[in-house]
This record gives C-alpha cells, sequence and structure tokens, in this order.
C-alpha cells in the first residue's frame, strides 16, 4: 500500500473538517498541509415490478468509493470540490441511478472518490440470484479504493425471496435488504455518507416497489501547520 509522506512535522491545527456541501474550500491561517478523505455518492436500489404469482427482488446500490490524499505547500487560496450525490431508487421494474463522484482539486491534481453504481433489477417470475453491480476504482489519490458492490437480489417462489443490502462506505452503513414469506415493498435506506440503497421486493401478488435512494458523499479535511 502507497504511503503518505511529506517534509512538514506540523501539529493538527483543528477538529478535522467535514465537507458535505458547497464547492469551495480555504485553508485557514497557518495551514501548509491538508489530508484529504473522499467519499463518492451511493447508488440507489433496484425497483421490483408487480408480481402476479410470482417474485422479484431488486439488488442494492454500490456504496461510493474512497480516496485520500496528502497535499504539501498548500496557500490560503481557495481551493474546489464537489459533493458526489447518491443516486435515485429504481421504480418498479428499474435500476437504480448510480451515485455521482466526489472531487477535489488543489495543486494540479484533482482526486476523485467513485459514485456507486445502480442496483440491477430482477424481471418478475425470474427465479434465482440476481447479479449485482459493476465496481469503479476512484482515481489520483494515495489511496484509491474502489466502490462496495450492492448484494444480489434472491428470489426461491412467488412467495419468498430476499432484495439485497446496499453497499458500505468508511462512513457509511447500505440499505438491509428485505427477506421474508410475507412482507414485501420499497427498499431500505442506509445510513452515513455514501451508502448504497437497499433493494425493493415484491411477492406474489403484491403491488410494484421502489429500491431507495444512495446517500451523498463527502469530504473530510485534516489541517496542519
Amino acid at each position: 500500500m502507497r504511503r503518505f509522506t511529506s517534509s512538514y512535522q506540523g501539529r493538527l491545527l483543528r477538529a478535522p473538517q467535514f465537507l458535505t456541501s458547497g464547492t469551495s474550500y480555504t485553508p485557514p491561517p497557518g495551514c501548509r498541509a491538508i489530508l484529504v478523505e473522499l467519499v463518492g455518492g451511493g447508488g440507489g436500489g433496484a425497483g421490483a415490478p408487480t408480481a402476479v404469482v410470482s417474485a422479484s427482488a431488486g439488488s442494492g446500490g454500490c456504496g461510493g468509493g474512497f480516496a485520500a490524499k496528502y497535499f504539501d505547500n498548500i496557500t490560503g487560496v481557495p481551493l474546489t470540490y464537489a459533493i458526489g450525490a447518491g443516486g435515485a431508487g429504481g421504480v418498479g421494474g428499474a435500476n437504480g441511478a448510480a451515485g455521482t463522484d466526489t472531487t477535489f482539486a488543489a495543486l494540479g491534481v484533482t482526486v476523485t472518490a467513485q459514485g456507486g453504481a445502480g442496483g440491477p433489477f430482477m424481471a418478475a417470475g425470474v427465479g434465482g440470484l440476481q447479479t449485482s453491480n459493476d465496481i469503479e476504482q476512484s482515481t489520483s489519490g494515495d489511496i484509491n479504493a474502489s466502490t462496495t458492490a450492492g448484494e444480489g437480489g434472491i428470489c426461491l417462489s412467488g412467495t419468498q425471496g430476499r432484495s439485497g443490502t446496499g453497499g458500505n462506505t468508511p462512513w457509511g452503513s447500505g440499505g438491509r435488504g428485505k427477506a421474508s414469506v410475507a412482507i414485501s415493498g420499497n427498499g431500505f435506506a442506509g445510513l452515513g455518507y455514501g451508502a448504497g440503497g437497499g433493494g425493493a421486493l415484491t411477492l406474489n401478488g403484491s403491488a410494484a416497489g421502489t429500491g431507495a435512494a444512495g446517500l451523498a458523499g463527502a469530504i473530510r479535511v485534516w489541517e496542519f501547520s
């Protein structure tokens, strides 16, 4: 694993700053270096179409990717960033939407934590295990972690199935899947930053369900003298 290196041995100036909105960050006076950690937006869980004498189980959305980078020689000028949005949940027979990237730009380098892919849906009446979603690698950090795949849904019969759990992040837990022989409906939302949404589940005779939306990403900045 690549290690952080720096010519400075300064002290931490204040508590780490969490950025969850906005587009511009200015280091405080006396700040010479920063450690930036990023999480991308989580993907939405898949929906599930109306199930008539059958079942459908949507997959969970991917969790957002993680990246971290140490910047030396930071001056007091504004630096730009973008917070990745969570993807919408799929409605009925539709996939969840992908989350968007979280980025941080400084000293000519743009670090990107990838947004999580949305969960794919399973057509009603198709038994077996649904495939999970693709994963993506974050870029330009000293540490670049991939997104965490959401869990695939599974159908055992028209009255039994389980929708997929959303992917996790270092700062968030994906929405759990629905699993029951009697309960169906919309997916469960995750908790924290960048978590993937849970997939929807429909069982014999139940109405279509909507996957839970993924959660927005975030940036944490450590500031050193």
